[in-house]
């Protein structure tokens, strides 16, 4: 042993001799053999020693590096020495995985003669046999020394090479160095080779596109887009400012954006707040930018043959797709508490697309031998095209993630969604304004962004989610645990033109919040003076984006109130039947809304200071209880039709404003609402479940869909539900003994499984949450209460109930997460959160259904109550 460490002692002190009589000022020479073609990320930097406000500390993860030179203390350097080892140095430091589970930095220090004493401590570990001291194993042909501490413990690995030491924490990383053969990816790089006494301070970035996303297929459990790949690989950063730190890229790759004009993101409104990702494309050339997404697309042999594959089999050329595009095309996602499905949205400027699309969807239908199977929600109309992963067909791999996809037109715009529910939750959401364009928080992340062709940003509490959804165990651990870390930058911008490319971190777009127990009680922040005689309607001004509140009040009078302040009334014939509801009655973009009394139909188009009125002529008789809109009807153009809680249908027309009866029928049977509405060929059908069990298909005019009527045989206690499978519609219902059914459109029983049931007493109920984007189970015997999910895994159970009826409702806030409130069955209610944990501690008491919605900027829930003589709105801390 003590042999060994001889000849490495002189080993070591001839290296020192050749470094003490290296010229000072000999310029940096790289060692590109070392740093290996999986380096994830290579930083350049001299400012280590130099600068006070340093960019490195407030690059997330890369902040690591500044730490890595504390490493040397344990072999008795203090902070004067270390900074005199870096001082004027142009260092490296390589991010480089060790296998699947762990990244390592390795660090490349130039030494010179100055560095005589640094290089002595080395050389005296070699001659010690206790404490700290060196051992050496060889790598094909390299070797590695060790240095361990008295427990044997490993400090620091290094080799040294070419006037350069070679270290890291890690001795398997140092391997890495050694065992990768390949040095390609480093020699395309512009590094700096600055003299070590230059005055010039700088630090780059490089990111190996091709290594972090081999790297992310490794560590993923589920594909992952390579969207950096969009972007430049080098970037030199700029003087850190209070808030931001700006890096310009180094190298761009200009023939993407050849002869296009940067601009401004243009669809902030269209952004709904629960968005963590977004990738905007602007363009001023079509003709140009298209040719070089399909020239992209012909590289990528899967895609190219799926392309070509879905435009034989569905007769239609993609030139036809592209034509009725405009200047911007905007892809988002949404990371919720779900752990399955990708949920993203692709925002389409368009002239005249919708047609294409349609014809496609039937096509696809026609092949399958199908139907076109469409959703009427609110007043859009949401339609399946049929065609798993579209987006990535006609933009590229980036925009994959469609599992199925479904359309809709919302003004200039075509919306496609990856499923239906994160379809519905991204229209209601555009729909009352909760958008990045009204959001304080989202606008300091917009007005950091600059005109460009390619915009990337991301909100990193909410990424972190998605990733999480993403990655393995091992991973989500680990990401978990550098989570505070990740959250010093708060948002990440990059953009792209043909001649520049920016990265921007941000933080203070909002406080920090730390981790604290809050009070989880339910305050009260403000109450309107009212006696409502109908649940409310909360809504958004598109025109001033103030949040507004339109109610009936006494003598049938109609208030909007706005800020606390009635600013318009409106006098109704007699008390709304059913819900208000958002409809699209005339030719314009206005908000429109439509109310129904029983002897009245009121149409109110939004103005400034309130809304126009078109009021039908009288009518008598007619029962319009829990009426449903058709607004695909053929006679649109003339006639508003509506189909009441019984299958009954009325048509209002346009022009005269008289309603006239359709289809009436003798009530049988109990019917439960509220009823989905469906499109199938072309005709809408509403789906309405009788108590019994009898599930029927009508359209307007009275007519059965075929297939239908079908009995079921069991009883029911709600009303039916859509599900979107495989980019069909399927229809599902419980019983209340717990059989659950899931039928086809053309009135097959796909599936009839009897849920667990204990006991007799046991009942069962399905809850949709609010926005109609998802359900769960209940499961009770009326003294407590389980909820389970889709698969009837149970999510939790409340015991010591008072015994009586229990009615669930369920609230699922996207990034906020999921929520349940058990009601007696009259006005009283208790939230719980998925644990099954109470939330705001008292019952809530409310003549209406409460309105939950979660707060970004405050991380609040906010509900909102009714009560005889007010409408409240309350509020509970969660994060």
């Amino acid at each position: 042993m003590k042999q060994k460490l001889l000849l490495l002692a002189i080993a070591i002190l001839g290296i020192s001799v050749y470094v003490f009589y290296y010229q000072k000022n000999q310029q940096n020479r790289i060692i590109t053999n070392f740093i290996p073609d999986n380096t994830l990320v290579l930083l350049e930097t001299n400012e280590i020693s130099t600068v006070k406000n340093k960019v490195i500390p407030r690059i997330p993860l890369l902040s690591r590096a500044s730490f890595q030179y504390q490493i040397f203390k344990n072999i008795g350097l203090n902070d004067k020495d270390i900074s005199n080892l870096s001082y004027k140095k142009i260092l490296y430091f390589a991010l480089i995985p060790e296998g699947k589970n762990q990244l390592s930095f390795v660090n490349y220090l130039p030494l010179s003669s100055d560095d005589e004493d640094f290089i002595k401590k080395l050389e005296n570990l070699t001659q010690n046999t206790f404490g700290n001291r060196i051992i050496t194993h060889t790598t094909q042909g390299f070797k590695i020394s060790e240095v361990i501490n008295k427990n044997a413990k490993s400090i620091f690995a290094f080799i040294l090479q070419n006037n350069f030491l070679i270290f890291s924490s890690s001795s398997l990383a140092i391997e890495e160095t050694i065992l990768h053969k390949k040095n390609v990816w480093v020699n395309t790089l512009q590094l700096n080779s600055t003299n070590l006494d230059s005055e010039l301070i700088f630090t780059k970035t490089h990111f190996n596109q091709s290594a972090i996303n081999s790297f992310l297929k490794d560590i993923a459990v589920e594909n992952t887009n390579n969207i950096i790949s969009l972007f430049p690989e080098s970037y030199q950063w700029l003087k850190p400012e209070a808030n931001t730190v700006e890096a310009i890229s180094t190298n761009i790759n200009i023939n993407l954006f050849e002869g296009q004009k940067p601009a401004d993101i243009q669809c902030f409104n269209m952004i709904p707040n629960s968005c963590s990702f977004l990738l905007n494309l602007t363009f001023s050339n079509r003709e140009k930018i298209i040719k070089k997404i399909e020239a992209n697309i012909d590289t990528d042999k899967k895609i190219k043959s799926l392309r070509k594959k879905a435009s034989d089999e569905f007769d239609f050329k993609f030139s036809n797709i592209y034509n009725h595009i405009e200047e911007e095309i905007t892809l988002c996602s949404f990371d919720n508490s779900e752990k399955s499905a990708q949920n993203k949205v692709l925002i389409i400027k368009q002239k005249g697309l919708l047609n294409p699309l349609k014809v496609i969807a039937r096509n696809v239908a026609e092949q399958s031998e199908g139907d076109v199977f469409s959703v009427q929600y609110g007043s859009f109309l949401i339609t399946s095209l049929g065609i798993k992963d579209f987006p990535s067909l006609i933009l590229g791999s980036v925009y994959g993630g469609f599992e199925e996809c479904y359309f809709t037109e919302y003004n200039d715009y075509i919306i496609m969604g990856s499923n239906l529910p994160v379809m519905q939750d991204y229209l209601i959401n555009i729909s009352k304004g909760d958008v990045w364009g009204n959001s304080p928080k989202q606008k300091s992340i917009i007005n950091n962004c600059v005109p460009a062709n390619l915009t990337m940003i991301t909100e990193t509490s909410k990424a972190l989610k998605g990733l999480q959804k993403v990655l393995n165990v091992q991973w989500v651990e680990k990401i978990t645990s550098y989570e505070k870390l990740l959250l010093s930058t708060q948002a990440e911008i990059l953009q792209q033109n043909s001649t520049e490319g920016r990265l921007v971190l941000l933080r203070n777009i909002e406080p920090v919040k730390t981790k604290k127990k809050f009070s989880n009680k339910w305050i009260k922040l403000e109450g309107l003076q009212i006696e409502s005689s109908v649940e409310p309607m909360y809504l958004i001004n598109p025109l001033n984006k103030s949040a507004q509140i339109l109610v009936q009040g006494k003598n049938n009078l109609l208030h909007l109130y706005e800020k606390g302040k009635q600013i318009w009334t409106y006098q109704l014939a007699g008390k709304i039947i059913g819900k208000i509801k958002f409809i699209s009655f005339l030719k314009k973009n206005e908000q429109q809304l439509l109310i129904v009394t029983n002897h009245k139909i009121f149409l109110l188009t939004r103005e400034e200071k309130g809304f126009n009125v078109i009021s039908s002529k009288s009518f008598h008789s007619f029962n319009l209880e829990n009426f449903n809109v058709f607004e695909n009807e053929q006679d649109k153009s003339q006639n508003l039709t509506l189909v009441s809680g019984n299958g009954e249908s009325f048509k209002l027309n346009k022009e005269t404003h008289v309603l006239s009866p359709v289809f009436t029928k003798e009530q049988t049977s109990q019917t439960l609402t509220p009823m989905p509405n469906i499109i199938v060929k072309g005709i809408e059908y509403a789906i309405i479940l009788e108590k019994s069990g009898k599930l029927t298909l009508q359209n307007a005019k009275g007519k059965i869909a075929a297939g239908f009527p079908i009995n079921l045989g069991e009883i029911f206690n709600e009303a039916p539900n859509l599900e979107s499978k495989n980019n069909n519609i399927v229809i599902k219902t419980l019983s209340e003994k717990g059989k659950l059914f899931e039928i086809s459109l053309e009135g097959k029983i796909l599936e009839k499984r009897q849920l667990f049931r204990p006991d007799n007493e046991v009942k069962f109920s399905l809850a949709v949450d609010e926005r109609n984007t998802d359900w769960v189970l209940m499961r009770t015997n009326g003294k407590e209460v389980t909820v389970l999910d889709k698969n009837e895994q149970e999510i939790f159970t409340v015991k010591g109930l008072n015994y009586g009826k229990k009615i669930l409702k369920y609230y699922n806030l996207g990034i906020a997460g999921k929520y349940f409130a058990i009601n007696n069955g009259y006005e009283t209610y208790h939230f719980y959160d998925k644990n099954g944990q109470s939330i705001g501690g008292l019952p809530i008491t409310s003549q209406s259904l409460p309105s939950l919605s979660y707060s970004d900027s405050y991380k609040k829930i906010l509900m909102n109550i009714t009560t005889p003589k007010s409408i409240e709105t309350w509020s509970v801390k969660i994060k």
